[in-house]
This record gives C-alpha cells, structure tokens and sequence, in this order.
C-alpha cells in the first residue's frame, strides 16, 4: 500500500470558504446589504435633488446639466461571486 496523499486545500481556501459562506448564508451579510443599498438610494435622492452636488470630485465644470449616473464596483456589490468561489474551493483551483 502506497502513502497516503494529503487531501488538504491550499491556504488561501480557508479565508475563501469562510467568506462565501458568509455571504451566502448568514444573516448579517443580508442585513448589511438591505442597510447599504437603503442607504444608497436615500443618498441618490438627495443627490438628484441638487445640482450643484457631484460624487465625483474631479468634475468641475458644468456637471449640473449632465444627466445623473450611478458608478459601482460590479464584484460583489451588484454581482454575488460567491458561487463563482465555492465552485473554485470545490475545484481546488483559486482565481
């Protein structure tokens, strides 16, 4: 009979199996979502209301005629990866 041959993950796995199960199970990450999206609209709102108000502060110049944009980061902020990262977990492969 031949050794035996380890069947553990690589290091990174672990951080990576705590976090998308996090975001795909726990109540909290749904709670802090609902929280920051809310949150987000009422800002918007706001922000609509008033012309002369930009998030983007490198705009200078005649920004309150431009229609109004929402910029996000798409990876977890709009797009849920995590199935995208339990199926590399499963695979033993990382990004």
């Amino acid at each position: 009979m031949g050794p035996l041959v380890s069947e553990a993950p690589p290091a990174w796995a672990t951080s990576v199996v705590d976090a998308a199960l996090w975001m795909q199970i726990s109540a909290e990450y749904e709670g802090v979502a609902r929280q920051t999206w809310a949150m987000a609209g009422r800002r918007m709102r706001l922000g609509l209301k008033d012309t002369t108000w930009t998030a983007a502060l490198e705009q200078t110049e005649n920004y309150g005629s431009l229609p109004p944009a929402v910029i996000v980061d798409v990876d977890e902020t709009v797009l849920d990866n995590s199935p995208y990262a339990a199926r590399l977990i499963e695979a033993r492969e990382g990004y």
